[in-house]
């Protein structure tokens, strides 16, 4: 009925909203039956992964509540938002490249319902690291059924030994030990390794997913047993966990460099900072950037290693701000191509990891649809970062390691001028394989999320780090052989203050002029005008056009002993172009006016060629009697008239 006028009006008319932040009186119910409807399949959950705990070996729980209890940081007894990842990659469970890395990111990130309350040590150990550890198997299986599928079989119908270590090695950590050929000789890993090798060679029934489960042990405890010794070092270096998860995956790296550096005193002063600084490379360039540093070193007199990683991090920080014109414009190019392919590549990565059989991995059937659609939903935002500004300053993880490659930072698979100069003068370069895994090791820190997409100032980061560390590498490299050239302490520091003379902008490096310059400040004698040149080329490793500390007392070595380019040209032994060195065929070609970067990376055979087309005479001809004599003197007044023969 409607009221009178002018009264108040009825019940069923007023406004039934309530006021904000209060729940209806009708909605209440609900949310409580929503409320207990949560309770109880959490709870449901808990009894499961609580069979599936109580199921473990005692070792394998003890060492999961250790990795739980080291990562709870905001409550005792639930992990919450990225310390389930870190506790997931603690326990070993860690992808080996960028798919496997993503793989595990999105399968140790918890549900939504699970992030309100938190990841309980059960839902951890029966849970999340069973649906890693499953997701990480099928990935690998999938990677070893590819590479057996046409692996040859023994006649009793059994894989080759020798194709089984290779499928291994597809799957197993990229710095994973080498195996030896007696077993006494191996390391543990390596050893456990060709024992499982051995019992699938010789076992009947070959099971490729049972060979995945047995390398996946191996590559959990492999992981493990890195991150056990990361801990110790923070308990030894008494670093906080903050610190400890700022330094990440190289704090070995750097407790190595501190400890030499600091002769296991504990403590650095002021000049054994700075020196530590010039060998990790985290040196400043301009002025402005050197005079902050100079603040920062002279804030405390005696460095820790706690204040030593967090100066470390500061001055890494000031050295990426400063602008790098050239690497910015490279990197520009590459995101606009990424701006065109970033939604279709992170559909393409999807359908690598198998999104389904993922879902099902997280959670049972029951709710794998409604996960499914939660991941979808991730996909999707994930790709609509095309029609976002920032997209347009993104490049992928292809287009990092070919920028990397272009700065020098990374080495290239393989080249036949980089094997053949590592013949000639016996230097070990960093290989490829242990470059790639500092890379993915760098990566984890980076990018922990795995979206295979980084902004400017990430690949600043990672190229800053990768520096460092190949500055590092090189000099262990460095102190290896100069400890095999026989150099005393004394002769070390005179040549290196030669070479840090020559080299006014701390480079590191001396170009052609510079070291002709340095020969002869020596007193080194050149047996023909063309000879610097050519002994420059030929230790020029990377064909950078300068040489470094290293190879500039390789040169020094040859000086030493009048061998390579600075034998003397009267030394007999002269009998046909293909018993000519390499350094001797180049002054050929020099003394003929060939420029050496015509003949770069040509291998010997085709050397020789060349130089046997130009003089008129056969490889394995008898020189003697054509060029009227026996040493290389003689050989370089034939060529130098043969030159002028053909003028005229």
């Amino acid at each position: 009925r409607s009221s009178p006028r002018g009264s108040m009006p009825a019940r069923r008319h007023e406004d039934p909203r309530t006021p904000r932040g209060k729940a209806s009186p009708k909605a209440k119910p609900r949310l409580r039956n929503l409320l207990k409807r949560r309770q109880e399949k959490r709870g449901e959950r808990l009894d499961a992964a609580r069979k599936v705990t109580q199921a473990l070996s005692p070792h394998d729980r003890d060492v999961l509540q250790r990795v739980f209890s080291l990562n709870a940081h905001t409550k005792e007894d639930v992990l919450h938002g990225i310390e389930v990842q870190r506790a997931v990659l603690e326990a070993g469970l860690v992808g080996n490249d960028a798919p496997e890395r993503r793989l595990v990111a999105w399968a140790s990130k918890p549900p939504a319902a699970w992030q309100e309350e938190g990841v309980s040590f059960e839902e951890f150990a029966g849970k999340i690291v069973p649906a890693c550890r499953q997701a990480l198997v099928q990935a690998r299986q999938e990677k070893m059924q590819k590479a057996l599928a046409s692996a040859p079989r023994e006649w009793t119908g059994r894989i080759q030994r020798s194709r089984l270590f290779e499928a291994a090695r597809l799957v197993l950590p990229i710095d994973f030990p080498e195996t030896g050929e007696e077993v006494e000789e191996m390391s543990p890993p390596s050893a456990v390794l060709f024992e499982i090798v051995k019992h699938f060679s010789e076992g009947d029934g070959f099971s490729v997913s049972a060979f995945a489960v047995d390398l996946q042990k191996l590559s959990e405890e492999w992981y493990r047993t890195l991150a056990e010794q990361r801990r110790e070092i923070q308990q030894e270096m008494d670093l906080d966990e903050e610190t400890f998860i700022m330094v990440g995956m190289e704090l070995q790296h750097l407790d190595a460099i501190f400890y030499r550096v600091s002769d296991g005193k504990g403590y650095l002063d002021r000049e054994e900072a700075e020196k530590l600084f010039e060998e990790l490379g985290v040196v400043p360039h301009s002025l402005m950037q050197k005079r902050k540093t100079l603040g920062f070193l002279n804030e405390q007199h005696r460095y820790d290693f706690s204040s030593f990683v967090k100066l470390v991090d500061r001055i890494r920080w000031l050295i990426l701000s400063q602008e790098d014109q050239q690497l910015y414009s490279s990197f520009l190019r590459m995101a606009t191509e990424t701006s065109k392919s970033v939604h279709a590549a992170t559909r393409r990565a999807m359908r690598r990891i198998k999104l389904s059989t993922l879902a099902k991995c997280l959670d049972d059937a029951e709710t794998g649809g409604a996960l499914q659609q939660h991941l979808e939903k991730e996909l999707n935002q994930e790709a609509d970062l095309q029609e976002d500004e920032e997209s347009e300053q993104l490049i992928n993880y292809n287009q990092l390691v070919t920028l990397l490659t272009e700065a020098a930072v990374l080495p290239e698979q393989s080249g036949s001028s980089t094997i053949r100069r590592r013949r000639l003068v016996g230097r070990e370069v960093m290989p490829y394989v242990k470059a790639m895994a500092t890379l993915e090791r760098i990566l984890q820190d980076v990018d922990p999320s795995s979206r295979q997409l980084f902004t400017y100032l990430e690949m600043r980061l990672v190229l800053q780090r990768l520096r460092e560390f190949g500055r590092v590498e090189s000099r262990n490299v460095e102190e290896k052989h100069i400890k095999d050239m026989g150099f005393t302490t004394e002769q070390i520091q005179e040549l290196r203050a030669l070479f840090s003379k020559l080299d006014p902008h701390g480079t590191g490096l001396l170009s052609e002029v510079q070291v002709e310059l340095a020969l002869q400040s020596l007193g080194v004698h050149f047996p023909h005008e063309a000879s610097p040149g050519v002994a420059f080329h030929i230790f020029d490793f990377d064909l950078s056009g300068s040489i470094d500390f290293l190879e500039f007392l390789h040169m020094m070595v040859m000086a030493r002993r009048q061998e390579g380019p600075f034998k003397p040209l009267e030394t007999p032994g002269v009998t046909s172009l293909s018993k000519l060195e390499r350094c001797d065929l180049l002054l050929l070609l020099t003394v003929m006016r060939v420029p050496l970067s015509r003949v770069d990376g040509m291998m010997d055979v085709r050397l020789v060629q060349e130089v046997a087309e130009m003089l008129n005479v056969g490889v394995d001809q008898e020189l003697t009697p054509v060029i009227g004599g026996r040493n290389m003197h003689v050989l370089l007044r034939y060529a130098e008239k043969r030159l002028v023969s053909e003028r005229f």
